[in-house]
């Protein structure tokens, strides 16, 4: 707001004037309001006014109202510019979509304006551009210098982008400006690591004893060829936080990948007995007997992880590899048979029987493929939170021509799972042959929301922090 008042400052003299300037500057933004309205009455075509009276209703948060106003001074005058940065100063603090407007009209009259470059990398940012992000942070070097938020996140899009070593510097200033922040401490390791310079990074996670510091360590280490260290490492993690499964996950898996699946059983034991009731941890540790070859004592794991979540796939995927890795000397759908011939209503079983048989030829009009229709029916039957059970059977369908049925099962399954890319594809095939082009359109956009969503997911899983900084 400083910018028209500066111009309220310039103008001549004249009371009224005076007046809603001096109201402006004291925040009585009503009284700011009635003024503008008193002068329009006789100067309706000052495009000053109408911005003047949108800073009024701005102040008192009635956005839609202050919108107006400034739409209003640009139609007077388009590239009145006291108008447009009024239009993105307003919206943007409300978080308003018309920011980008305005943003967009503001920075083609006036291309570096850091501060409107800042704002829209910002937005950007809350809309997963990063690309787009960048270039506006790029040109608003100035204006986020002094905000340490707007830095991380600056931060966090170069490295989203691969781009570690331009992350580096960012990180090093903000690090100056924060130096007890764990997050900047990370981050900066992090872009370290990514970029080679892992003596750096490790300097920079010396004497660091936080959790997610530490896994980060132990990656390093590991990525090194210190496999010692970094299991000792990993272990300090663990004694920090002994109900965290990640840091035993992260441990075991470790070892499984420097051929060590004992330890990693003896780990993951160690884990559950710190947190008993987790799905995951017994699903894992039944994949790791897997490779010991103890299929029974696997199976038990992945029966057990079932019983805890049957909503979660865990179990499902666990029983799989065991059944995989046991079709090196068994037909894998006769051992799921004779399996079923001991619990046939087993959701788990009757899902992967399915799943096997699909995968060795199953097609319409063949017995095996309404075995497999029928097993997917008796797993919904026993479990209707599990959304591949749904999937799978609208895939069947589809393929058997049953457009409608399939249609109906996958509708189910994305209602149970909403990230269901499978369910989604086919559903998108379902509705096209039906010629719901309308509801298509929808399905695409959340295929494609859910492609951005996914990409997110793949920085996160280098475990970039963009969480507030300290």
């Amino acid at each position: 707001m400083r910018f028209l008042l500066c111009l309220l400052a310039a103008q001549a003299p004249l009371a009224d004037l005076t007046a809603l300037r001096n109201a402006l500057q004291a925040g009585r933004y009503k009284d700011a309001e009635n003024i503008a309205d008193t002068m329009l009455r006789t100067q309706n075509g000052d495009a000053f006014l109408w911005t003047a009276k949108a800073l009024a209703l701005g102040g008192q948060q009635r956005t839609a109202d202050a919108v107006k106003s400034l739409d209003r001074a640009l139609q007077l005058r388009p590239d009145f510019l006291p108008a447009l940065k009024a239009g993105a100063e307003i919206t943007y603090k409300a978080r308003d979509s018309r920011s980008r407007r305005f943003l967009a009209l503001l920075l083609k009259v006036d291309p570096g304006n850091e501060t409107a470059h800042a704002m829209s990398a910002v937005l950007a940012v809350e809309e997963r551009k990063c690309e787009v992000a960048i270039q506006h942070f790029d040109r608003a070097a100035a204006a986020i210098r002094g905000d340490v938020q707007a830095m991380n996140q600056y931060g966090y899009c170069l490295m989203s982008a691969g781009r570690p070593q331009s992350a580096i510097p960012v990180y090093l200033e903000l690090l100056q400006k924060r130096p007890s922040s764990r997050t900047i401490r990370y981050n900066l390791a992090l872009a370290q690591s990514e970029a080679k310079q892992t003596a750096k990074a490790l300097a920079t996670l010396a004497d660091v004893e936080d959790v997610e510091a530490l896994n980060l360590r132990a990656s390093i280490e590991a990525g090194e060829g210190h496999v010692e260290r970094a299991i000792a490492t990993l272990r300090v993690a663990v004694k920090l936080a002994p109900r965290d499964e990640r840091n035993y996950i992260d441990l075991a898996a470790l070892c499984v990948e420097h051929g060590n699946a004992a330890l990693a059983e003896e780990i993951i034991s160690t884990g559950l007995s710190h947190a008993p009731g987790s799905a995951r941890l017994y699903s894992i540790r039944g994949i790791v007997r897997v490779l010991q070859a103890q299929y029974d004592s696997a199976a038990a794991d992945f029966e057990k992880a079932s019983k805890l979540l049957p909503e979660e796939p865990y179990a499902a995927v666990g029983m799989t590899v065991l059944l995989r890795q046991q079709n090196q000397t068994a037909d894998m759908v006769e051992v799921v048979r004779s399996r079923l011939k001991r619990s046939p209503s087993d959701w788990m079983l009757n899902y992967l029987l399915a799943e096997a048989l699909v995968r060795e030829g199953a097609e319409p009009g063949q017995p095996a493929f309404t075995e497999a229709v029928a097993a997917l029916n008796r797993s919904i039957q026993s479990n209707r939170g599990f959304g591949g059970s749904y999937a799978s059977l609208g895939k069947l369908y589809l393929r058997n021509n049953q457009t409608e049925a399939a249609l109906k099962q996958l509708q189910k399954a994305v209602e149970l799972d909403p990230a269901n890319r499978t369910a989604l594809n086919q559903m998108l095939i379902c509705l096209r042959r039906l010629n719901r082009t309308d509801e298509a359109k929808q399905v695409s956009a959340q295929l494609a929301a859910l492609l951005q969503e996914e990409l997110r997911k793949d920085v996160r899983k280098q475990r970039l922090l963009i969480a507030k900084v300290e």
